[in-house]
């Protein structure tokens, strides 16, 4: 994993200095609404430290970075591809923090790993997945070259989607 970076913000390898920004995403019922339930504090820290410590792998099968906006520096939300599968695929998730959202980065970033996984990393293709009913991941993910979404095979009042080509030149 290397450092990446978009005209807003820096993608900056998960650390141990993301703990706290990890645990506070993933334990906000606003947040984690539309994804799963929130975390309690416990189980956030120990997921923190199983995402760290699978990042560190040679062939990680979790690849994550802390967004942090270049500006001001500010620690904005986390993303990173899950349950990595070489060559073949991974799964693409990102949380903001509520004030990061309505700026343009999920876009922006999204782009800028897609295109990494699909160019420097050698996959074939990501997957995201997001509810039914939210609207707003549907366009993001329609903007950044995803194919349409299609109903999960397995989770109800999911859907899931594809990219196959960096939408990066």
């Amino acid at each position: 994993m290397i450092p990446l970076q978009t005209s807003k913000v820096w993608l900056v390898p998960l650390s141990e200095m993301d703990k706290d920004l990890f645990v506070e995403l993933y334990t906000s019922e606003r947040l984690m609404s539309k994804i799963a339930a929130p975390f309690s504090v416990t189980r956030a820290q120990s997921a923190f430290q199983k995402t760290l410590a699978a990042t560190q792998e040679a062939h990680p099968k979790i690849m994550s970075w802390a967004i942090r906006g270049k500006i001001c520096d500010t620690a904005m939300g986390i993303v990173g591809f899950s349950d990595i599968t070489y060559p073949e695929q991974a799964d693409l998730g990102i949380i903001l923090r509520r004030e990061a959202h309505g700026k343009g980065v999920v876009v922006d970033v999204g782009d800028v790993l897609c295109d990494y996984a699909l160019k420097q990393v050698g996959l074939h293709r990501i997957r995201a997945e997001h509810h039914i009913d939210n609207k707003i991941t549907q366009r993001i993910l329609r903007q950044m070259g995803f194919n349409p979404p299609q109903p999960h095979k397995c989770k109800v009042d999911t859907l899931e989607c594809y990219l196959t080509e960096p939408k990066l030149g």
